[in-house]
């Protein structure tokens, strides 16, 4: 037999974990008891769905303590205007002083001053009571719900993840030694432009099969991880069956 020569590709595979394109934590911004869950885990959903409803007592007092006070400054502001409407035409005729018109008028200034607090103040509560319902920031599929039906909760507390999986960042690392020999053998002089001149990457799922679709890698950290030596790197993957999740595990392999 012959020996021939001949190319042959050689590759190098690295742990790797999945995480959406935007993997958002859904937090409620009012305090309240839950109402209602309209969504199940792993449902998907678009932006602006409704995910829960709050029951927030206290941004329904806000709101009723700020039409009250809207009311008031309005009635005020009426009766600064009747007093000016009736004090002017007898500044006008001397029959009381400038200086008493003046006192009326800037009292109606600072009517309409107040109505315009009150106006503002009433926009910010029912801006308020509008995030007892909590909808969806993105288009995704919804993670875990800790918290159930009146449970008592507040901004502190993640109620659900949803992520955005059409398309997925896989993440790993390689060591600096292998970094500096995959940077040397790339085409380009800046690491922008070897990182362009990067092969596809290909993506090895936890039950040994390969994901049908090749990735790109988009990034390279730009320190090096002081406690393991090792360069984390980004690769952005297509998704559109939806058979990556957030959090999986794998390996990428770099031809």
């Amino acid at each position: 037999r012959v020996l021939q020569k001949q190319d042959a590709v050689l590759e190098n595979s690295y742990p790797a974990t999945v995480k959406g394109k935007e993997d958002i934590e859904i937090r409620p911004r009012v305090d309240g008891f839950i109402d209602a869950i309209y969504v199940d885990e792993g449902s998907v959903v678009r932006k602006g769905q409704a995910l829960f409803k709050i029951n927030s007592p206290m941004s329904e007092q806000n709101l009723r303590t700020a039409e009250a006070s809207l009311n008031s400054a309005e009635a005020q502001l009426n009766t600064a205007e009747v007093n000016v409407s009736r004090i002017r035409p007898l500044a006008e005729k001397g029959i009381v002083s400038n200086t008493q018109l003046q006192t009326y008028e800037n009292a109606y200034k600072a009517s309409q001053a107040t109505v315009a607090q009150a106006q503002a103040a009433l926009t910010n509560a029912r801006a308020t009571m509008g995030w007892t319902t909590v909808t969806s920031p993105v288009d995704g599929i919804v993670g875990t719900i800790p918290y159930r039906q009146g449970s008592l909760v507040n901004n502190a507390n993640v109620l659900t993840t949803v992520a955005n999986i059409s398309n997925v960042y896989v993440y790993f690392s390689i060591n600096e030694k292998e970094l500096m020999t995959l940077l040397g053998d790339l085409p380009g002089k800046t690491q922008a432009e070897k990182i362009k001149g990067m092969p596809d990457v290909w993506l090895k799922l936890a039950n040994g099969s390969r994901y049908p679709h090749t990735g790109k890698v988009s990034t390279i950290a730009g320190q090096v991880n002081v406690s393991t030596g090792s360069v984390n790197f980004r690769a952005n993957f297509p998704n559109p069956e939806g058979i990556l999740r957030s959090g999986f595990s794998g390996r990428v392999v770099i031809p």
